[in-house]
């Protein structure tokens, strides 16, 4: 239902080719009468003996969108009448809310490499995704750090919380906030330490041959 192309066709009720001839759509969720459905937006009919009726529909209510699939109905009537029942008991669903993580509770712990504690987080805010019973997903919550350069004060901003469906589509993400001023600095740039002991060093050492030339 990505394909504009396919929509148009799906929900064409008949077509009038150019040398005349005309073909009829045999979606009765088109058609005016008993199994005409108002929210109906697209699908495709099938039918073998060896699988029965078969319909794959597609319907939208308030920019809810909902896809139906059945197979191997005994009778044409049937899958439009299930397919219609199925598609209002979804869309009477009311619409909940679900708290994962609270700013006043959560708190997430950033370590190094030799499992030392770093860095303390905070959320800005409550992550929390709304849903429908009949589309709740597994979810997947992941931390993302920023590459940070010390010192990082309090309530900067130093990561993200990412939640995920079992597809791996982001549903909704939340800024992470320092709890406290960390003064460590970012080892992330060692050249730069590297470089800078090089330069005291042989600051040090021109020093001191300095002096001996004096004193001499």
């Amino acid at each position: 239902f990505q394909n504009p192309t396919f929509c148009k066709i799906a929900i064409t009720p008949t077509y009038l080719f150019k040398e005349g001839k005309q073909i009829t759509n045999t979606n009765r969720l088109l058609k005016e009468g008993k199994y005409q459905y108002p929210k109906y937006i697209g699908g495709k009919t099938g039918y073998i003996a060896s699988a029965g009726h078969n319909l794959v529909a597609a319907a939208e209510q308030n920019g809810r969108k909902l896809i139906v699939v059945l197979l191997g109905c005994e009778n044409i009537r049937e899958h439009f009448e299930d397919a219609i029942n199925i598609f209002e008991v979804a869309f009477r669903e009311k619409e909940k809310k679900r708290l994962l993580f609270s700013k006043d509770h959560e708190c997430f712990l950033r370590k190094n490499s030799k499992d030392e504690e770093i860095l303390k987080a905070k959320l800005e805010q409550d992550v929390a995704v709304h849903y429908f019973p009949s589309e709740e997903s597994d979810l997947h919550a992941k931390l993302i750090w920023y590459k940070l350069k010390g010192p990082v004060l309090k309530d900067a901003v130093v990561g993200k919380l990412v939640v995920e469906n079992a597809a791996g589509i982001e549903l909704t993400t939340a800024p992470l906030l320092a709890t406290w001023t960390c003064e460590k600095p970012n080892f992330s740039h060692w050249w730069l330490w590297l470089l800078g002991f090089l330069f005291f060093a042989g600051a040090f050492t021109f020093y001191k041959k300095a002096r001996k030339v004096l004193k001499g």
